[in-house]
């Protein structure tokens, strides 16, 4: 029992919920477009960056009975783009292109490039721009490793601190 309630508590305070961005990605894996698109809805709607590239994708392509519109695809590209989605730069600078809108389409291929995308680098060699150096990229692995670090100290803390809470529940009986 006492190990049953420190696992809840873990949860409760890692947040052990099912991801629904996730759960979105394993039903687009198994080709479930509209019940990816219901995954991804909500967190999009409320900031998720992964959640509106992937709106952004389904929009861009006319997944599932989700209509192909330039529009609705930049729009949820954007949102991901200003919140870093280095993808989500790639997508919406293709729609630009296609759009006309090749000055700022290079803009976000060159914040692309700058944070490691190949895809950017290949789209700026081919219209003949100069390709910036990776410097985003390599603070953002800088940065990524600290983050993980101070995830596991923060995980490793909340398990202590569920194992007392455990202990000190089963000392009440």
């Amino acid at each position: 029992m006492k190990k049953l309630g420190a696992l809840f508590l873990t949860c409760l305070l890692s947040g052990c919920a099912v991801d629904q961005v996730v759960s979105g990605e394993e039903a687009f894996r198994a080709g479930q477009y509209d019940q990816a698109a219901a995954h991804w809805n909500p967190p999009a709607y409320a900031g998720d960056l992964r959640a509106q590239y992937y709106l952004g994708m389904l929009w861009d392509n006319g997944y599932g009975s989700t209509p192909v519109n330039a529009s609705e695809a930049a729009e949820w590209y954007s949102r991901a783009a200003r919140q870093g989605h280095v993808d989500a730069m790639v997508g919406l600078s293709r729609i630009q292109l296609r759009s006309g809108y090749r000055d700022e389409a290079v803009s976000w291929l060159v914040l692309a490039a700058r944070n490691g995308n190949g895809e950017a680098v290949y789209k700026l060699q081919e219209l003949g721009l100069p390709v910036p150096p990776q410097d985003l990229y390599q603070q953002r692995m800088v940065d990524d490793a600290h983050l993980r670090r101070q995830q596991e100290i923060a995980t490793q803390q909340a398990v202590e601190a569920a194992e007392e809470l455990g202990a000190a529940l089963g000392g009440l009986k």
